[in-house]
């Protein structure tokens, strides 16, 4: 068992109670004594994540709509299921940066947001004159049956894409890295809500895609990496 390692430190958060999503990207909150917007930066459905009286957690932002962004929900105790998705990017980066990822170890980021046939893959690392492509992807809907955080938890055409053109491109290495933020994560799976990412996947590890997964998660007032290197299966849970 991998140790827990602590990634960052969450300088002031808020602990809000959720009523209802407005949108995508807009939720409503009681956080103290006041109802509040919060920004929400996750565009799954969460239906298991955020509903009515769940306890979550929010940082502090300079939105003209939203002034709070939900990064967190309760699980158990002091640990919270990590849902924003630039936080998930952001401990994955250090990860990779603190060589704590053994897969990536030696590669340092060297470009964002790489532009590849009308569409971008979030990341191009490099050790030496080596490159790989990776693309990032929030798994946060749990299955408790099978201890399991799955992707996606909507039909996602976008993920559909990502997965296409990793599997279609030639020459460098390709990952795709599943971000499993809940805590009680015990292995990374595709769901069957999306009926063809499975086989899509299954396709893109024939291709040569690396299927990977990372578990952080929220303990306390910190992000912590839990295991690097999550076990993964191709197969969605009955």
């Amino acid at each position: 068992m991998e140790p827990i390692l602590k990634i960052i430190d969450l300088d002031e958060i808020i602990e809000c109670i959720f009523i209802r999503r407005e949108n995508r990207f807009v939720g409503r909150a009681i956080c103290g004594s006041q109802e509040a917007m919060v920004h929400i930066n996750n565009t799954g459905r969460l239906p298991d994540i955020l509903y009515r009286g769940s306890r979550i957690l929010c940082t502090r932002i300079e939105g003209r709509k939203t002034r709070l962004r939900v990064i967190g929900s309760h699980v158990d105790r002091d640990m919270w299921t990590l849902i924003d998705t630039k936080m998930q990017e952001r401990a994955f980066v250090v990860s990779v940066e603190k060589n704590l990822i053994g897969w990536l170890e030696g590669y340092k980021v060297y470009k964002r947001d790489v532009e590849i046939r009308g569409t971008k893959i979030d990341f191009l690392l490099r050790r030496g004159e080596r490159e790989v492509l990776v693309e990032l992807k929030s798994a946060v809907y749990f299955h408790p049956s099978d201890m399991s955080a799955r992707y996606p938890d909507t039909i996602s055409l976008r993920g559909r894409r990502h997965v296409e053109i990793l599997s279609e491109l030639e020459g460098r290495d390709r990952y795709l890295v599943f971000i499993a933020g809940h805590p009680l994560a015990r292995i990374f799976g595709p769901s069957s809500v999306d009926p063809l990412l499975p086989s899509l996947l299954k396709r893109a590890s024939m291709a040569g895609v690396y299927i990977k997964a990372t578990k952080f998660y929220i303990d306390h007032s910190s992000i912590v990496l839990s295991d690097p290197n999550l076990p993964v299966t191709l197969d969605p849970p009955f």
